[in-house]
């Protein structure tokens, strides 16, 4: 299988689609739910708000993407704002609750056109962040939208330059592996099969499907997303 390893490795050395910005007319509003698996357990639920705005003037999408697994005590909203053309970041907050296994943390974080400001807060210890960026880029948090706007076909592979609180400047490589049906609440769904490497050595595996690009879930390890979670205890 072509991984997203190797996607990594040739567009490094100068492979077609070098760099790749999303299309953000392909996200749509909208609400959506997903059950979130650990071999093949239900532990939890995320929940998905995309909804259109307006940030400095800039016409953008605000993204709230917020997960709960109860027996694993973790519960983290993350919220985003991207520019509505091409989904580059405008702004990242992040909050993670309190538990046995880990303390409070808070993350708040603004986009320039060529650097990032901002903080991490974890307990009562405050780290402030400022970088240069050079050029606009994608939030490292955000993964599944972020694919979802890319031109997807068979064979296609896109390095997307990105940037996180922890790991500063990256790029994500995507590379569409396959298709196949995907059963969802609503039925089957055709889907592309992407795989996407963050530099890390891990891969995750997402399925976008080919008529509206509506991310319908993942696969990394153990862990599985899949659309028909449970979110009616999550909070307006």
């Amino acid at each position: 299988m072509f991984t997203a390893q190797l996607a990594f490795a040739l567009v490094l050395i100068g492979g077609p689609d070098p760099q790749a910005d999303p299309d953000g007319a392909r996200l749509k509003a909208g609400e959506t739910c997903f059950a979130i698996e650990l071999n093949g357990q239900v532990m939890g639920a995320t929940r998905q708000v995309v909804r259109a705005a307006e940030h400095e003037g800039r016409p953008a999408w605000r993204i709230e993407i917020h997960q709960r697994l109860p027996a694993l005590q973790f519960d983290v909203r993350d919220t985003f704002l991207v520019d509505r053309r091409d989904l580059t970041a405008m702004r990242y907050e992040s909050d993670r609750t309190a538990s046995d296994r880990a303390p409070a943390q808070q993350v708040r974080i603004t986009y320039g056109p060529d650097f990032v400001s901002g903080s991490k807060t974890v307990g009562e210890t405050r780290t402030s962040i400022s970088e240069p960026l050079g050029r606009p880029v994608h939030d490292g948090n955000l993964w599944g939208l972020t694919f979802s706007g890319l031109d997807l076909h068979e064979g296609a592979r896109h390095t997307v330059p990105s940037w996180h609180y922890d790991r500063g400047l990256g790029a994500f490589a995507v590379a569409v592996v396959g298709s196949r049906d995907v059963d969802t609440p609503d039925g089957s769904v055709a889907a592309w099969v992407v795989e996407v490497g963050d530099g890390s050595g891990r891969t995750t595996t997402y399925l976008i499907a080919k008529a509206d690009h509506a991310e319908l879930g993942y696969s990394a390890g153990p862990f599985r997303q899949r659309l028909g979670g449970d979110c009616a205890g999550f909070p307006a």
